[in-house]
């Protein structure tokens, strides 16, 4: 080095590919290798987070999220445990775009291969993907109460004071 004929030496370490699931869809989600996914999943794939999920419900027996459902979930509407399977569709794939199971031969992978989603439905009926703002903060407030960590809102909102406080309280 004092030679100035030497820049650096390190050892020639073998790294290894980064994470590619097998998933069956795998190759269709554009947005993984965009938002480099992959290098993630090298570090982590998952972990014991509740994430609430505040959508048209979800699909309960869907084959690549039913092993990171936690159910019975809410219906914030219907202020009641359970009855949140998915009419519209919406809350499904949210769903899967968070946690669908990775790296199971089966349809798509999710941002969080091994993770804890909570459903909380929140639309008004099955005939519409609707819902009133009080009933979003009902189902944050839910979450909150029930170890939640994480909530995703598909919803707009989030200009009002009532989503904020909700918000709030899932933060504090």
């Amino acid at each position: 080095m004092n030679t100035g004929a030497v820049k650096f030496a390190e050892p020639d370490a073998l790294i290894p590919h980064a994470v590619t699931p097998n998933d069956t869809s795998y190759s269709s989600q554009w947005h993984h290798p965009k938002i480099n996914s992959p290098a993630a999943w090298d570090t982590i794939t998952g972990s014991e987070v509740k994430v609430c999920v505040l959508d048209t419900g979800v699909d309960t027996d869907h084959p690549d999220l039913i092993g990171n459902l936690v159910l019975p979930g809410y219906n914030a509407q219907l202020r009641v445990d359970g009855n949140v399977e998915d009419a519209h569709g919406h809350g499904t794939g949210t769903s899967g775009v968070i946690g669908a199971v990775g790296n199971n031969n089966i349809g798509v992978a999710g941002m969080a291969w091994d993770i804890n989603i909570i459903p909380v439905r929140i639309n008004i009926s099955n005939t519409s993907s609707s819902a009133y703002i009080s009933t979003m903060a009902v189902g944050i407030e839910w979450c909150a109460d029930h170890g939640g960590k994480v909530a995703n809102l598909s919803y707009g909102g989030a200009q009002y004071s009532t989503i904020d406080t909700a918000a709030q309280y899932l933060r504090n």
